[in-house]
């Protein structure tokens, strides 16, 4: 067990506090106008994204403990976060993120590495700029300082969100981005 790293952590139910302040709440991701090509960049750029954190991986070893967090909560990944996400998006015409999935968590940091951008109240897909080791390490960092002392992050504290989501299931065009699995 590194830097208090907890292995047997529960995940959040309904009848946890923290949950019932956010189990409301979401945010949404719309499709947008975009090409192949678009997405072809984009994808290219969470490929660049992952080899960035494939090299913190190496560099900080056991020196990056919001790093040991997400790992021990979600599958940090930025190639199979992204193909997930644009899956969705381009067989929906909106996706939802509830704020209590895994899936939220994210959101977040792809929003603070400038893959998503806000539009009003939805997310859309933009194309960072620049992506290397040193701002996935501050995007990481930022969401870690969500944790509470339950060891829960609070991604709502960085997106924008909704709430209702209970209005939005008889919605069909609507995919939720928590339910996809490859």
């Amino acid at each position: 067990m590194r830097h208090g790293h907890r292995t047997n952590k529960k995940m959040p139910t309904e009848q946890d506090p923290h949950v019932k302040i956010e189990s409301d709440l979401y945010s949404t991701i719309r499709r947008g106008k975009h090409d192949c090509a678009f997405y072809g960049k984009w994808l290219l750029k969470a490929a660049e994204a992952d080899a960035s954190l494939m090299t913190l991986r190496r560099i900080k070893d056991t020196e990056f403990p919001e790093l040991d967090r997400l790992d021990g909560t979600c599958i940090l990944d930025f190639e199979i976060t992204a193909q997930s996400l644009l899956g969705m998006i381009v067989n929906h015409s909106m996706v939802v993120v509830p704020m209590y999935s895994y899936e939220a968590e994210l959101l977040a940091i792809l929003h603070e590495l400038h893959f998503v951008r806000a539009e009003g109240p939805d997310y859309f897909l933009s194309l960072p700029t620049t992506v290397t080791p040193e701002t996935v390490e501050r995007a990481i960092i930022i969401l870690a300082r969500t944790q509470d002392s339950k060891f829960y992050l609070h991604p709502a504290h960085l997106l924008r969100c909704r709430s209702g989501i209970a209005k939005l299931k008889k919605i069909s065009k609507i995919g939720r981005w928590d339910e996809w699995r490859p």
